[in-house]
């Protein structure tokens, strides 16, 4: 998989990114079937 991605022969696609405490509003984007990539939880602190 790694060799593929450096290739460039697959791409991921990240659609949306959600913070630790939107966890419910991520799983509801996930659970509506609206999702067109990957949904990451992100969980580096968000600069001030």
């Amino acid at each position: 998989m790694s060799k593929l991605l450096s290739e460039e022969r697959i791409k991921a696609i990240i659609d949306k990114m959600y913070q630790p405490e939107q966890i419910v509003e991520a799983y509801i984007y996930v659970a509506s079937r609206q999702k067109t990539g990957n949904v990451i939880l992100n969980f580096k602190p968000t600069q001030p």
